[in-house]
């Protein structure tokens, strides 16, 4: 097995300013852009498939008053045989992305409301991006990630895993890549034990990890990219912020399959 540490850490400066109100009064909005970005994918898409196009639209947001800024970049995706799936997936995609907005954003109104008179509202912000990992005959594999500030040192990275079937929109969970009745959490673990043991905490060597590694959790985040199985974690889950995001990509040894 592969073991990817990816240290991230991002200081985001969003300096887009407009004199508004709260943006959830109607009658004093704050200044939104929106455009929309349209490319494939930099991942060869194979012939016949579902002639799957991802688009992008960008939003961005900022009120003054709440000293709140927002960057989105929101994939969606066009050209599928099947309309109800495509439908479904940009639906999930799009909800997400509007609730890590409507969650700073509530965020940002009450540290507002909590101030009293003369005080200076501390900033807050969200930075919200995607990469597209796979995309094969019959799924989309993609990592969404979002940045949040709401003052203090530094703000905080929260990713998620969406690995979609085109030719329906089902959106796979944990449990779904493997065979009824294969060991899979064993074969998981037996490969980090094997592989990553000054990583986790079983040997004499430093360890990353915050407490002992118990194995992963029942429903752990994950992609599919280049036909690997790749579990990771955010700053925090297992390890200190300054290690980043952490990824755990997976060999042959470990079986899985998109039905």
């Amino acid at each position: 097995m592969k073991k990817i540490i990816i240290i991230t850490i991002i200081c985001v400066f969003l300096l887009v300013n407009t004199s508004c109100q709260p943006s959830t009064i109607e009658e004093q909005p704050t200044k939104t852009t929106v455009t929309t970005i349209t490319e494939t994918t930099n991942t060869p898409i194979p012939t016949p498939t579902n002639n799957a196009v991802v688009t992008y639209e960008e939003y961005v947001i900022s009120n003054e008053e709440l000293n709140l800024n927002i960057n989105m970049t929101i994939p969606q995706i066009s050209g599928l045989a099947n309309e109800q799936a495509q439908t479904t997936i940009n639906d999930i995609l799009m909800n997400h992305a509007n609730l890590k907005k409507e969650e700073i954003n509530n965020y940002a109104e009450a540290d507002y409301e909590s101030l009293t008179a003369g005080m200076t509202p501390w900033a807050h912000a969200l930075d919200y991006w995607v990469e597209i990992k796979s995309i094969e005959q019959d799924y989309i594999s993609l990592m969404v990630s979002n940045y949040f500030f709401m003052g203090g040192a530094h703000g905080n990275i929260n990713s998620y895993g969406f690995t979609f079937r085109l030719s329906d929109g089902y959106l796979y969970t944990f449990t779904d890549l493997f065979e009824e009745g294969y060991n899979f959490y064993d074969a998981i673990n037996q490969e980090i034990f094997d592989n990553d043991k000054e990583f986790i905490g079983y040997s004499d060597e430093f360890s990353y990890v915050i407490e002992e590694f118990m194995g992963i959790e029942d429903q752990p985040k994950f992609f599919i990219q280049d036909g690997f199985l790749t579990i990771f974690y955010d700053p925090y889950d297992i390890a200190a912020y300054a290690y980043g995001h952490l990824e755990f990509r997976f060999s042959e040894n470990v079986l899985f399959s998109l039905k």
